[in-house]
């Protein structure tokens, strides 16, 4: 079971609106809207959708641990002036 708190710090983490993860997971806007909220019970199916797309994030978002999940920073690209 997903914890309404943890999901808005996962969505914050990656700017995820509810328009923008509801896309992702292909829910509609209210429904990420009532999951996030604590209205809904987030469903089996995307659950699985969160655990397969953002592995990383699977254990904080599931309440099995309390760690966040380090993000990797972008590689930065050096371009050589001639």
């Amino acid at each position: 079971m997903i914890d309404p708190d943890r999901l808005r710090i996962f969505m914050c983490a990656h700017d995820f609106t509810a328009a923008k993860l509801a896309t992702e997971l292909g829910v509609s806007e209210s429904t990420i809207k009532r999951y996030r909220a604590g209205k809904w019970p987030v469903s089996q199916l995307v659950e699985l959708l969160l655990a397969r797309g953002w592995p990383d994030w699977w254990l904080f978002l599931s309440c099995v641990s309390n760690v966040l999940p380090n993000p990797q920073p972008e590689p930065v690209r050096v371009v050589e002036e001639v």
